[in-house]
């Protein structure tokens, strides 16, 4: 895991798929919450933090060990059927993955939130 500077670059990338899935807001550094911004859906706001790697993520698993002080700062976000945590890591390769983190676990999503085999 990098540790450092914030991934400012990333984070503005991250904001870009990110209005895609709703209106996003930006939180700026001063409010030194756990995440970078938040999406506002239809009945559902979404929080997410971004980070960087320098090698691709294996999996939920792989994810939830190499960014568990992260994670779990993530958990004390309050998760109910219309408030989700998610993680968006992006490689070296400019490869994006995208994470839910559950109170029981981490599983990996597709861009746009749905679950199932992320590609």
């Amino acid at each position: 895991m990098t540790r450092g500077r914030p991934p400012l670059k990333a984070v503005k990338e991250a904001l870009l798929c990110a209005r895609m899935r709703g209106n996003v807001v930006e939180l700026p550094d001063s409010f030194r919450l756990p995440v970078d911004f938040f999406i506002i859906c239809q009945y559902l706001t979404i929080f997410v933090k971004v980070k960087r790697v320098r090698a691709r993520v294996d999996g939920g698993e792989d994810a939830a060990i190499q960014f568990r002080p992260v994670i779990r700062s993530l958990r004390l976000f309050p998760q109910s059927p219309v408030a989700l945590v998610e993680l968006w890591i992006l490689s070296s390769c400019r490869t994006w993955q995208f994470f839910r983190v559950l109170p029981e676990g981490i599983l990996e999503i597709r861009p746009d939130g749905s679950t199932g085999t992320a590609g």
